[in-house]
């Protein structure tokens, strides 16, 4: 499994998930991934994005939308950011993580409701 971060490189939320040995990637802002970035994901099976609800996480949706890796991605909203998810319960983190896992978007087609803006993507 494999978490792609999407924030600041260095970015506390990268860092949270490492801290729960959950592998990550963090990508410099929402809309700066580089298709040529795919095939270093090459034999992911999964991709686990999380997606936060802001314009951010809009941008991030439509990029992944045209995306190669698109059929492979799985989106994650945790209504807050990763690191916030942390701080707010360690002792949860693991549980809360995996509850927020098996309610993923399973197709890229249909975005979260907080990412929706009169019913589709702007």
């Amino acid at each position: 499994m494999t978490a792609l971060w999407f924030g600041r490189l260095g970015d506390p939320a990268r860092l949270a998930l490492w801290y729960y040995d959950i592998p990550a990637l963090g990508i410099p802002g929402a809309t700066s991934w580089k298709e040529a970035w795919a095939e270093y994901l090459e034999g992911v099976q999964t991709i686990y994005v999380v997606v936060e609800p802001d314009d951010g996480g809009k941008a991030v949706c439509r990029w992944i939308s045209k995306s190669p890796i698109r059929d492979r991605v799985r989106l994650v909203n945790l209504g807050k950011d990763v690191s916030e998810l942390h701080l707010s319960s360690p002792e949860k983190f693991v549980e809360n993580w995996n509850a927020a896992l098996e309610k993923t978007t399973l197709s890229i087609n249909i975005f979260p409701p907080s990412l929706r803006v009169s019913g589709s993507l702007q």
